[in-house]
């Protein structure tokens, strides 16, 4: 009987947490006037318009296990992704540093700090200090102490609201089987 229990107690759980990421996806859509299956592209542009700075993708050779990042450059956003990755794992990235962005995280008081590979990728004459200097910087893949489970508020945030962006996005070139929401829907993300 306690499985039975426990099993209604997962699909419960379950059901709830599809609800909710039904709520975040149409108050995600509404805020920036997104169509239920809009392009990345169409994102970043609404997620730009959102927070009235320009995004900038770059796209560079990043250092393992660095697959991007968000820097506040003066007047524009500027969001780097490993060129090397999977193009599921840049989709996933450029979602996830989307999120941050859209949600308004401020690298300052969250805690992070831009790790020194990501500014030598797009400064490689500078001195990391220097180009700390030039630029706000966000970086949100360091664990942190105050959650047990090493990740805070502002990275679970920006994870499920990147599952969101991820699963509504129509993937225009590739391979439908291997495209991001090709694997939501058929597959789960894998992990």
């Amino acid at each position: 009987m306690a499985g039975i229990r426990a099993t209604v107690g997962i699909v419960a759980e379950t059901v709830r947490e599809v609800r909710t990421l039904r709520r975040l996806r149409k108050t995600f859509r509404s805020r920036l006037g997104l169509a239920a299956h809009p392009t990345i592209d169409e994102v970043v542009s609404a997620v730009s318009g959102h927070r009235g700075l320009p995004i900038r993708i770059l796209h560079l050779p990043l250092k393992y296990p660095l697959t991007g990042g968000l820097l506040q450059g003066p007047g524009e956003l500027i969001l780097v992704v490993d060129k090397d990755s999977p193009s599921i794992l840049q989709n996933f990235v450029i979602a996830h540093e989307l999120a941050h962005a859209f949600l308004g995280h401020d690298p300052e008081t969250a805690g992070h700090d831009l790790q020194d590979e990501l500014l030598a990728s797009l400064a490689p004459a500078l001195n990391p200090k220097v180009a700390r200097m030039m630029l706000a910087r966000t970086y949100f893949d360091g664990a942190e102490p105050a959650h047990p489970h090493g990740q805070g508020a502002p990275e679970r945030e920006a994870e499920t609201l990147g599952r969101v962006i991820i699963s509504m996005i129509t993937n225009t070139g590739g391979d439908s089987a291997t495209s991001a929401s090709s694997a939501l829907r058929h597959r789960g993300t894998g992990v």
